[in-house]
């Protein structure tokens, strides 16, 4: 009599097989390739600058490229599409003359304006003609140019050179009082010095010459009371003769 175990093992070597792969069928995964993104570099750009769309983790030879504009495929909204075998680039109906697509699937935007900012999706044609599609954003923001602050600041420019020459004439107009109160202060103490002076000369010449037309005066006076005095004594004295005659006679009386 055959042991039933024997059988038995027999009917559970399958069942352990198929154990044994679903397991494995449930721990193994297939490797999975990466993702098709897009980097914007700068991620903030200024107006005027260049701006790239890098294209990362692109298929391996793929057929071709192609940019839009906006967050879907769309030909309306086409920049440029490029081929790799032949290196052909075909422009869309938004080509603004700004943009490239490089070989890789990169595209460059140069001088970029406050337009160009939003959505870019980028179309990616395997060699099995299968497609990828992913989108990236361009942000940019204002920055002032020579230009547009000159436009922009016109009147400001006008009021400060107007202040500017309102301000050089006040400071002038000053400048000319000052320098006029100066010199007519200058010219008044002078006047004023040289008045005193010519007094003061005057002063010491009329003192100077007061003595010596005192003592002039004086002298004459003295000169001529002198004079009259020697005129009425020899008008009143006797001459010698006259004195001797006398004389004579009363001695011999």
């Amino acid at each position: 009599m055959e042991s039933p175990s024997g059988p038995a093992s027999r009917r559970h070597v399958p069942w352990k097989r198929l154990l044994l792969a679903v397991s494995l069928l449930t721990f193994w995964t297939p490797p999975t390739t990466a993702q098709l993104t897009i980097e914007t570099v700068p991620p903030l750009a200024a107006e005027g600058s260049d701006v790239l769309l890098l294209a990362h983790n692109v298929s391996e030879n793929p057929l071709g490229y192609a940019w839009h504009r906006g967050e879907r495929v769309d030909n309306a909204q086409l920049i440029a599409s490029y081929r790799v075998d032949n290196n052909a680039t075909t422009n869309g109906s938004v080509y603004s003359g700004r943009e490239t697509v490089y070989p890789n699937g990169t595209l460059l935007i140069r001088n970029v304006t406050q337009r160009d900012t939003g959505p870019y999706t980028l179309l990616v044609t395997k060699n099995d003609l299968q497609t990828e599609i992913q989108t990236g954003h361009l942000h940019i923001y204002h920055q002032s140019t020579p230009e547009s602050s000159s436009d922009l600041s016109v009147g400001a420019i006008v009021g400060i050179v107007i202040g500017a020459v309102a301000g050089v004439a006040l400071i002038a107009a000053l400048g000319y009082f000052v320098y006029t109160k100066t010199i007519r202060g200058a010219s008044d103490q002078r006047d004023l010095t040289e008045h005193k002076s010519s007094d003061h000369n005057h002063s010491q010449g009329y003192s100077d010459s007061l003595p010596a037309k005192v003592d002039e005066v004086e002298y004459s006076s003295l000169n001529f009371n002198a004079q009259e005095l020697k005129k009425k004594a020899t008008s009143a004295s006797p001459t010698p003769t006259d004195t001797e005659t006398i004389y004579s006679e009363v001695k011999k009386q």
